[in-house]
């Protein structure tokens, strides 16, 4: 019986929470979560009868996939960018990196600007927020340049211009 009210409880989180692909269209903020070259983009709504928790949890499930975005991202850009090196090197290089990267990208969340946030009220009587979240690339690279810089085991190895490209892609 437990179990199932926590899976009922489960779906009804679930399914008032929604994060937009970006093929979806006319959306409120859709347009403002498509990233590009210079900023990193999400957008998302949340359902709920009260429109403050709405849209506090459309803001929460909004960072949690900017976060998940810009990690699946960096993943992608150390591989690349470590593929220069020996894979020894390479292998130093990543475990470096991944003992800075959990508290860099918790404190650069906090830098996330709103670029889109609306709320309606929908047919049902419950609120609809629509957020849309970026992080200009610039920024965040210029942010983890300098803990890089300061990482004795990263800093050697370094090459701004060349993360820059490949974050920039």
């Amino acid at each position: 019986m437990k179990n199932k009210i926590l899976l009922i409880i489960l779906i009804a989180i679930l399914s008032s929470t929604n994060c937009f692909s970006q093929n979806e269209t006319s959306v409120p903020c859709q347009d403002k979560g498509i990233a590009d070259a210079q900023f990193f983009r999400v957008n998302c709504v949340a359902k709920y009868k009260d429109k403050d928790k709405s849209k506090e949890q459309s803001l929460l499930t909004a960072k949690k996939k900017m976060g998940q975005q810009i990690d699946s991202i960096m993943k992608i850009v150390l591989d690349n960018y470590t593929s220069q090196f020996n894979e020894a090197k390479a292998k130093d290089i990543k475990k470096a990196f991944k003992n800075l990267m959990p508290d860099f990208e918790k404190q650069e969340l906090r830098f996330l600007k709103i670029a889109c946030q609306k709320s309606d009220k929908n047919k049902d009587g419950k609120f609809e927020t629509y957020t849309a979240l970026e992080v200009s690339k610039d920024e965040y690279l210029r942010n983890l340049s300098s803990k890089i810089m300061a990482n004795k085991n990263l800093k050697e190895d370094y090459d701004e211009s060349k993360f820059r490209v490949l974050i920039e892609k």
